[in-house]
């Protein structure tokens, strides 16, 4: 070329010949220009590849309801390119699989998050036949691709985005992914493949000897879901139990997706932390909505159906006659109305605030005067019933569609166009700094008015809702507080069936038709024929079991004699919950005016009851009782209680040692034990723990007799573990049975690992969130762990160590989880009377024999043990509820 500078004609041949051949267009300029016109376009491409690059297209090649993944050592993954669009589908295709064919659609689309690019969801079908035989492919059913993914069994993070879209995707019933189930079956909670025995046992559990805590929480959730679909379980109890179902899974979202979402937010963008944080939010979000899809395929083609046949209805507003219409309508201006308070936003109203978990109603409109169309919002206050019973009859009509139906009235300024259900979830725990707090007990009741505003973790919608609605209150939701972005996308809002929130249907449960409800338990009363508490203790120990006890008569009992006795001289209780109404802390009050010495060590960070124990701390000590709030960084969540009484022979000691809270409502629904003793030695344990609670905390200080967290209880139940392994190296064999809410202490599993390699036959009965994992050859095949679920919610503790043929008994408050162990004043005691210990034996026995228990198996799946034949076992099986320690 440079040869032929001077030969113009041919130059221009050339420039004419690249052009038209090559799409080439010469630069007949200096080499300055050249210059800047070459970073120029090295710019340019640079920007086209990083935008190209910023999203990727995932393929879902779909055929007879299978799905083409690809297979290596991280496991399966879909087809994945960078790009966007059907052209770089095709060319993914033709990559894969060696054709482009078939037909393609965009099924949804997922924002990128600091670890994944944003990606392209395509399903493609009716491809040729040949496909399957592709060598590097493998076909899955969905429907266990999507279990995989909800079991965290996948890794592949943009593969679990895309199932989490699919999840979410309502294409999944009417586009090209028809006749998939979204209701997917029981998951695993890891991987099924066992991991192997470490070859020498870490001091530690390692990450993969532990299962998922919260897939573990969201299996319990399932068990509990599974209690309502039983038809062993009477018809009322089943909708108890999804009501149940319903509020274990509100606590879910504020718990385990608030601290996860938390997490995300304060891990690096691109560490290897957050990525593994991306990847467990789509597998939770998956199981989630299988979950949900159950909830509702089981009231509408199950619960509705049996319920109907027996004349108890959940009603719409079509459904009604004409005179039922008149009636809810003069309700409704009645009791409903003046409670409302319509909220509009326009340019003089700001977005309306949302109450956590409060239903509400998004309305949209044109404006009468201006014809500018609006969105309303309707908070349902806390006081309206959920559900509303018409006269003389079992037909209920939820209170949103009594107001929906009056929404003319509310919003008189719009000609309403659409109007549709919706409800926020927040998180809620308190963000207390208190070391820096000057008065504990103000800087909490100033989190709680912040609470309102903490962040949304989840948003409900009716599935009607339209696409533009529902990003409008994601994008209000994202930015409600100033200068702040929530975490909020697409991947955070569920879609509902009716009735929005199946939490309501515990009103429906608690309708009179005794034929459909568990029959009456009548509790016996081990303190019948003492005419005192106290004469009765100083001749044994009495250990209670509620509800087959009757609370009012032994604990409360207890601490109303005491209120009341002229002997006493002083009460001390510790409050972790408790009603709003309490006999116990009335007849505490008129002691303390009485001149009784009275102290109460009130937990305020109880979750969700702050505000009540906040009340009640101002009643005591306006009664003149010591009250004071534990240890600064610790939940006291002890059930203490003490009695000193003047006697004959001197002041004596009198204790209450419980699993369970002073709450005379959850007594009666939830399995607690609770040992009432005179032991000297254990009523000196008790004083020295409440004088520390009430003055100077020592960690250090040593206990005779009780296991007090976090002092000496994980050291005191290590040892015992230890002590088990020894026997069992020995030759003297090893038992330990153990009766929990949870277990998820990394220090405990591995202990319990060891004693099981060691010999030491494990078994433990644990309600609720598990993260060890049972039954693996050469780690914890000694080890066998299950649930029992049922009519009354399990919340004791017993611990039993076969201590060589001498069985050792404990009772207490504390579960095998980290934050009990470690962040929290627990008790456990020791049981020494014969008669408790047999009765502490009877129970575990029975436990372990009920044939309808679940059983973890070692991939985090749980078993029914047996089918349920009768209800003749539900009267003794304990019932599935959120866990409020």
């Amino acid at each position: 070329l440079r040869g032929a500078r001077r030969h113009e004609p041919l130059l221009r041949g050339i420039a004419a010949a690249l052009r038209a051949e090559h799409a080439l267009e010469p630069i007949a300029e200096d080499l300055a220009v050249r210059g800047r016109e070459l970073i120029h376009a090295a710019d340019t491409a640079r920007l086209v590849a990083e935008i190209r690059a910023a999203r990727h297209v995932v393929a879902l090649v779909h055929r007879d309801g299978r799905i083409a993944v690809r297979t290596g050592a991280h496991g399966v993954a879909l087809p994945i390119a960078v790009g966007r669009g059907e052209e770089v589908l095709r060319g993914l295709l033709r990559a894969v699989a060696g054709t482009g064919q078939g037909e393609a659609q965009l099924l949804a689309t997922v924002a990128g998050s600091g670890v994944r690019p944003a990606l392209e969801v395509w399903v493609a079908r009716c491809l040729p036949a040949r496909l399957e035989e592709a060598p590097d492919l493998e076909w899955l059913p969905l429907d266990e691709l999507l279990q995989r993914g909800a079991a965290g069994a996948i890794d592949d993070a943009p593969t679990l985005a895309a199932l989490a879209a699919v999840a979410r995707s309502d294409l999944l019933a009417e586009g090209p992914l028809h006749g998939a189930s979204t209701l997917w079956g029981r998951c695993a909670v890891t991987d099924a493949a066992a991991p192997q025995p470490p070859r020498a046992p870490a001091r530690v559990a390692a990450g993969s000897q532990l299962l998922d805590p919260h897939l573990s929480q969201l299996a319990f959730n399932e068990r509990v879901l599974e209690l309502a679909g039983d038809p062993a379980t009477p018809l009322l109890e089943r909708a108890r139990f999804l009501a149940i179902f319903a509020s274990n899974q509100d606590d879910f979202f504020t718990v385990h997706v608030a601290d996860l979402k938390g997490r995300l937010g304060r891990a690096a963008a691109r560490d290897a932390k957050a990525a593994q944080l991306t990847a467990r939010a789509s597998a939770l979000e998956i199981r989630v909505r299988g979950l949900v899809a159950r909830a509702y395929d089981l009231l509408r083609n199950v619960l509705q159906p049996e319920l109907a046949h027996h004349g108890i209805q959940l009603l719409r507003w079509r459904e009604l006659t004409p005179d039922e219409r008149r009636w809810l309508s003069s309700r409704f201006r009645r009791t409903i109305q003046p409670l409302l308070t319509p909220q509009v936003a326009d340019p003089v109203h700001p977005f309306p605030h949302l109450p956590h978990l409060r239903l509400a109603l998004a309305v949209r409109g044109r404006s009468r005067t201006d014809r500018l169309q609006r969105v309303g919002l309707l908070a349902l206050p806390r006081e309206l019933p959920r559900l509303v019973r018409l006269p003389d009859t079992h037909r209920l009509v939820p209170t949103d569609e009594i107001v929906r139906a009056h929404l003319d009235e509310l919003f008189p300024g719009l000609e309403l166009e659409e109007a549709y259900a919706l409800r926020v979830t927040r998180a809620t725990d308190l963000l207390l700094d208190e070391d820096r707090a000057a008065h504990l007990r103000h800087a909490i009741e100033d989190e709680i008015r912040k609470r309102a505003y903490r962040q949304v973790v989840r948003l409900e919608v009716e599935r009607a809702m339209p696409q533009d609605l529902r990003e409008l209150l994601l994008a209000e939701l994202r930015f409600e507080v100033t200068g702040v972005m929530a975490a909020l996308s697409e991947a955070d809002v569920y879609d509902a069936d009716w009735p929005l929130d199946l939490g309501r249907l515990n009103v429906l449960a608690g309708l009179p038709v005794k034929q459909l409800r568990y029959p009456p338990l009548e509790p016996s009363n081990p303190l019948e024929h003492d005419a005192s508490v106290f004469q009765a203790l100083n001749q044994r120990d009495v250990l209670a079991h509620y509800p087959y006890d009757a609370y009012d008569a032994t604990g409360e009992r207890f601490l109303l004699e005491a209120a009341a006795d002229p002997a006493v001289a002083a009460i001390k209780l510790t409050i972790y919950r408790t009603g709003e109404q309490s006999q116990v802390l009335d007849a505490l009050t008129r002691a303390a005016r009485n001149g009784k010495e009275v102290a109460v060590v009130l937990e305020l960070k109880a979750r969700m009851d702050e505000e009540r124990n906040i009340e009640w701390a101002k009643a005591l000590e306006d009664a003149g009782a010591h009250v004071s709030y534990g240890v600064l960084g610790l939940k006291t969540h002890a059930k203490l209680a003490l009695v000193v009484r003047n006697e004959p022979g001197g002041a004596r000691r009198y204790s209450y040692i419980g699993t369970g809270n002073f709450h005379a409502a959850t007594a009666r629904q939830y399995s607690d034990l609770a040992l009432l003793t005179a032991d000297p030695v254990l009523g000196e344990d008790v004083a020295q723990l409440f004088n520390g609670l009430t003055g100077s905390w020592n960690p250090e200080l040593p206990y005779r007799h009780l296991l007090v967290g976090p002092n000496n209880l994980l050291p005191g139940l290590l040892d015992r573990i230890e002590r088990e392994t020894a026997h069992a190296r020995a030759g003297r064999g090893g038992r330990i049975v153990a009766k929990l809410n949870g277990l998820d202490d990394p220090e405990i599993i591995d202990a319990l690992y060891r004693a099981s390699q060691a010999g030491v036959q494990v078994e433990l009965i644990v309600r609720g969130i598990c993260t060890l994992r049972p039954g693996v050859p050469g780690l914890s095949e000694r080890i066998r762990v299950v649930s029992r679920l049922g009519r009354f919610l399990e919340h004791a503790r017993i611990f039993r160590f076969e201590n060589g043929g001498r069985p050792e008994y404990l009772v207490g408050s504390a579960d095998w989880r980290r934050r009990n162990l470690r962040s929290r004043i627990e008790v456990a005691a020791p049981v020494a009377d014969p008669l408790a210990c047999a009765r502490l034996e009877a129970i575990l026995a029975q436990d372990l024999g009920d044939p309808l228990l679940w059983q973890l198996q070692p991939d985090g799946s749980y078993a029914r043990v047996a089918a349920a034949v009768d209800g003749g076992w539900r009267d003794r099986i304990a019932a599935a509820s959120p866990s409020h320690g």
